[in-house]
This record gives C-alpha cells, sequence and structure tokens, in this order.
C-alpha cells in the first residue's frame, strides 16, 4: 500500500510510547506515519504493565504520582472506547510485610497518602502466602494489557495506512529548514520512539541510557487471588483464569534481551518466598529496558535539528508516564510550550 507523501509527523517506534504520541496526535486531526519493524526484545513487547504508585522501599509516593494516576484513567478509558477493547484493569497491591519494622513504616506512612490502606491485614489468602507479618494494601495501582494496546492501535495504523512495518533506516532522513523528508515522504517532524534501540540512533543522547535486562515468567496457580496483586521481591499479577505474570530481575552487566537460567532461577527463588501454593512456570520472557541515568523521561529535540525529536525513557512506568507526557509533548508540538528541565533530552546534550 502507497503512503501518502502529505504527512506532519513521522513517529518511528511503535511501543507503548510510539502509540501513545501518535494516538494523541491523530486525536487532533493530524497525519502520521509510524515506522516500525518490530522488536522482540524490547521491553514493550514483554511488560506486564502493572502502575503503582508507591515506592515500596520506603513506602513513599512515587514521582508525580497524583497526576499520573489521575491522567490515565481518561486516557486509557478513551482509548478502549475508540477501539472497543478492554486493556485496563484496577488491581489493588498486597504488600506482604515481612518484620514489625515494616508493619510500623506502613502504618506510619499510610496517613500522609490517599494511595496505602491504614489497616494491616493479618489473614487474607494465609493459605496461600508464606508466612509473614502482615499485608498492606495499595489502592489506584493496576495494570494495562499491553499486548493487547499496541496490536489493536497497530490493527487501527494499518486500517487507516499510517504504519510502514520497516526498520528505520537514519541514512534516508533528507533534513531541510522547514521540513524533513524520510524516503521521499515530507512531514514537519520525526519523533523518534525506539526505546532501548535509540542506541543505536545517531541522533540520540548515547550517555542518557544505562540499559537494563529484564526478566518475567508466567505461570498457572490455583488458590490466589485474581483481583489483587501480590508483592514481596517479585510481583505476582492475575490475567486472566489461573494465569498470572511473576517479575522482574534487573541485570545490569549481561544486556542482550535472551532468557537466561540466572534469571530464570531468581525468580523462582524469589517466588517460593511469597507462596505456598503449587505453580507450573508456562513461559519465560525476556526483554530490554531503556533506563535513564537520572530515572526521569528523555523528551525534546535534537540539539542540532529542531525537527527531530524524542520521546523516550519511561522505564519500568511506561503505562503510567508515557499517557501525561504524550499529552504535554503533543502540546509543545502545537505551541512550542517549553519542557520542564527535569524531564527535557537537552539536560544530557
Amino acid at each position: 500500500m502507497t503512503h501518502t507523501s502529505k504527512l506532519d509527523y513521522i513517529i518511528v517506534g511503535q511501543g507503548i510510547s510510539g502509540t501513545c504520541i501518535a494516538y494523541q496526535l491523530i486525536k487532533k486531526g493530524f497525519k502520521v506515519l509510524v515506522v516500525d519493524g518490530g522488536h522482540a526484545k524490547s521491553a514493550s513487547a514483554v511488560a506486564a504493565g502493572l502502575y503503582n504508585p508507591i515506592v515500596f522501599k520506603r513506602f513513599t509516593e512515587s514521582w508525580l504520582a497524583h497526576e499520573l494516576i489521575n491522567y490515565l484513567d481518561s486516557f486509557y478509558a478513551e482509548f478502549e472506547t475508540l477501539l472497543n477493547v478492554k486493556i485496563h484493569r484496577k488491581l489493588n497491591i498486597v504488600k506482604i510485610l515481612s518484620n514489625q519494622a515494616e508493619v510500623d513504616l506502613w502504618k506510619k506512612k499510610s496517613l500522609n497518602t490517599k494511595f496505602m490502606f491504614e489497616n494491616i491485614s493479618t489473614d487474607y489468602f494465609s493459605s496461600s502466602v508464606k508466612k509473614n507479618e502482615g499485608l498492606g494494601f495499595v489502592e489506584h495501582s493496576g495494570a494495562v494489557d499491553v499486548l493487547t494496546f499496541i496490536s489493536e492501535f497497530r490493527k487501527y495504523l494499518t486500517s487507516t495506512n499510517s504504519l510502514l512495518e520497516d526498520v528505520f533506516d537514519y541514512d534516508e532522513i533528507s533534513n531541510q529548514e522547514n521540513k524533513i523528508t524520510y524516503k521521499g515522504l515530507d512531514a514537519k517532524a520525526i519523533v523518534f520512539c525506539e526505546g532501548a534501540n535509540a542506541m543505536f540512533n545517531p541522533y540520540f543522547p548515547q550517555k542518557a541510557f544505562k540499559l537494563t535486562h529484564g526478566e518475567l515468567i508466567d505461570i498457572e496457580a490455583n488458590d490466589l487471588p485474581t483481583n489483587e496483586v501480590l508483592n514481596k521481591g517479585v510481583f505476582v499479577l492475575p490475567f486472566g483464569g489461573n494465569n498470572y505474570h511473576v517479575g522482574s530481575t534487573y541485570e545490569w552487566e549481561l544486556v542482550d534481551g535472551d532468557t537466561s537460567e540466572k534469571g530464570l532461577n531468581e525468580l523462582v527463588s524469589k517466588l517460593e518466598n511469597v507462596l505456598s501454593v503449587s505453580y507450573k512456570i508456562a513461559k519465560h520472557k525476556a526483554g530490554i529496558r531503556p533506563t535513564v541515568a537520572d530515572r526521569r523521561p528523555l523528551i525534546g529535540k535534537n540539539n542540532n535539528h529542531s525537527n527531530l525529536y524524542f520521546f523516550n525513557g519511561m522505564g519500568t512506568k511506561g503505562v503510567m508516564l508515557a499517557p501525561y507526557f504524550s499529552e504535554i509533548f503533543v502540546n509543545h508540538l502545537l505551541s512550542n510550550t517549553p519542557f520542564d528541565s527535569e524531564i527535557d533530552i537537552a539536560r544530557y546534550y
């Protein structure tokens, strides 16, 4: 199918970030072309889609938790209506507390946030989880079915002749003052949403990334919560029937996106500390995360080319960060509103 040469924006990559940017631009009436060759080892391809407004290390609210949670509710509801799909589930997270110090800290911190229940449970699913000091509950958390989110929007892009299934070739860019051309297609700008593959982009500031390798497993188990997420060292996320996502690992040295015996053993070991029921491993997955040195998104322009943009660095919180910041990004394209220095990719040039 031939693509029109009259475009507003070319978007490179259709993971979580690229899908959000394309959706926001199309919603505002712009003609876009998404270029994506499919990357099996991308973070989006294997993401469990869990989001959590609480940082469990210190039981504090995550960065911009209130703004992000408020926005994603309306964003995913609108997306579901447009494509007639169900991708978003609100699920409480059940934090398994290991000792009395954790219990005391939970009770103290829960007084200052709407995301944590103050009351500690001591008997919830007690026959299914290992002995503990209590269970704390996080609300306004949940999960997005990332695979459906991406695949259904990909169908939509195909139906509107807005997808080019191809590996992007940087040598095919021709940059002029008022437009940019890619393989004969003119646009106002190119937006790179490549995740970890930005490491191969000659326009991207390489020092911004320290990639991480992550692994997950899917298990089948009975007698576990089907509407809550268990968390202690790993998360146990229900995704239908008696099926659960379990993750995840963080590997900083060997970043190849392949599953490993080391990763599998780590997940199994941590899972054994959580569950007291039997389970069966159904699938083992791995991917590469686009981890940013300062844990903040990478949004903005190339330092030498004003019509080459980046929307990247959402990390493990992609389903939570990408919707909110995609609107901020699109508002910048329309009215040139400045990016906050905390997220502006200019900090790495």
